[in-house]
């Protein structure tokens, strides 16, 4: 198996957030919370029982071996599997990360890192022909509007229909990972701690004060506009 990037996603699958709502309604930070110190735990006991069978490859290194057999299990994006790797293997599958005992089953919370999308300048030459274009290249997706239409879709890429299930779903779980922000590098080097067999207590005691910061800078003002528009919906 290769962690290719952090234990981040074994955390998110324990129950965590980056935030917990309290029963005034207020947000606070939560990555100091006991779910994430377990979860780290869990990945701490994981990564040194099984460490001869572990590999921690960059995105690539993983890919080729992946694709040429050495690599039989590797935490990735359907992304790449879709852009590099399912053209160049007989069969292939996705599944999530482990759910923890505080996670909920069949909800594959999940972070990433960015997302595809195409828009026009402001300030655009030529805007009518920008909008030709951008139709033209999403004319073959059109028609696939509703969730068995893209599962539909998706049975052509994937062999399985659980991997159609969670390809189709995985994002409505999904949650950005700050990695331009300072709150990935707390994963990451939990991740690196975990697998010096430091505990979960050890980790969140050093990091966790200096995230929650972070997380209170650029987290809560944003689940916040989240909340407020959930309950504005509520109300239509």
């Amino acid at each position: 198996m290769n962690l290719t990037w952090t234990i981040l996603d074994f955390v998110m699958m324990n129950g965590a957030d980056y935030v917990s709502v309290l029963n005034d309604g207020s947000v606070v930070p939560a990555l100091d919370a006991p779910n994430v110190a377990d979860a780290f735990d869990w990945c701490s006991k994981l990564l040194s029982k099984h460490a001869d069978i572990i590999t921690y490859l960059g995105h690539y290194e993983m890919v080729d071996g992946f694709i040429n057999g050495d690599i039989t299990l590797a935490q990735t994006s359907f992304s790449h599997m879709i852009n590099e790797m399912i053209y160049d293997v007989d069969n292939y599958g996705a599944i999530p990360f482990p759910c923890g005992p505080n996670g909920t089953y069949g909800e594959w919370v999940n972070a990433y890192s960015g997302a595809d999308s195409m828009a026009i300048w402001v300030n655009a030459k030529e805007p009518e022909a920008a909008a030709m274009i951008i139709d033209r290249i999403f004319e073959p997706f059109e028609g696939y509007e509703t969730l068995a239409d893209l599962q539909s879709y998706a049975s052509t890429i994937f062999y399985d229909h659980r991997d159609v299930e969670l390809f189709t779903t995985f994002m409505k779980y999904s949650r950005w990972n700050y990695y331009t922000l300072g709150i990935w590098d707390y994963f990451s080097t939990a991740t690196d701690w975990a697998k010096r067999g430091k505990t979960g207590a050890e980790i969140v005691e050093r990091f966790a004060g200096a995230v929650n910061e972070r997380v209170t800078q650029y987290v809560i003002p944003n689940a916040k506009t989240i909340l407020q528009l959930i309950e504005e919906e509520k109300s239509d």
